[in-house]
This record gives structure tokens, sequence and C-alpha cells, in this order.
């Protein structure tokens, strides 16, 4: 998508013609219980191993499908402390956003449903 994102803008922008089906969008993941076991002291909370391993495979699925040789580097997530737990947003290479949200069941009951959660994003 954000491939297709980038072809579609860049023949926009080359062209100086109207797309009718140039479209912007986001990704948006959700994980449950997102957090190490912790107290709500502090704010120095770890994120679970299927955290880690999304942090460390956005950076190299980037590198695999732009190619090495176009030398596309992704910057770290940026962080966003919510009321539900935590944010993870990039920014990829077409400037689309992959947001994570992290819900962390001290502050959230656990079980509680994603749609019962009031704020996602700003």
């Amino acid at each position: 998508m954000d491939f297709d994102h980038f072809i579609r803008r860049s023949a926009r922008e080359l062209s100086h013609k109207v797309d009718p089906d140039f479209y912007n969008f986001e990704t948006h993941i959700f994980f449950d219980d997102a957090f190490t076991a912790h107290n709500n002291t502090g704010e120095d909370f770890n994120v679970n191993g299927y955290v880690k391993s999304l942090i460390k495979v956005v950076p190299e699925a980037v590198r695999k499908h732009y190619s090495r040789e176009l030398g596309i580097v992704i910057k770290d997530p940026v962080k966003v402390p919510t009321p539900y737990g935590g944010r993870l947003e990039w920014e990829l290479p077409s400037k689309t956003k992959l947001i994570a949200h992290l819900k962390d069941k001290v502050k959230i009951r656990h079980k509680k449903r994603w749609s019962q959660v009031k704020t996602f994003s700003n």
C-alpha cells in the first residue's frame, strides 16, 4: 500500500493532473497486553516480545521492499504516551503512517474491548 501510494503521489506531482483514485491512508495495529508486568508507578514500562519484534521487523521490511540499493532508511518510531498505554508511530517512505496502539492492562481493564477505549489518537 505504501509503495502504491508513493507511485500515485509521484505521478500526480509530476503530471500535475488530478488522480481520481488517489487516496491517503494510515495503517493501525492494536496490541492487547502490550507491556510486561508492572505496577502503575513511574513511566519506565517495558513492552513485551511481540512489540519488540514489530519494532525490529518494520525497518527490515522497508529495506527489503524498497531494496537496499535505494538506501531508504526508516526512522525509529515516535513514542507517544496515551490514556490506554502508548502508541508507536512510524512514517513510511511514502509519508504514510504506520501506528501501533499498545494497550496496558494496568491502565485499561483486561479484556475490555478496544471499541470501549475512548481516545485512540490525537
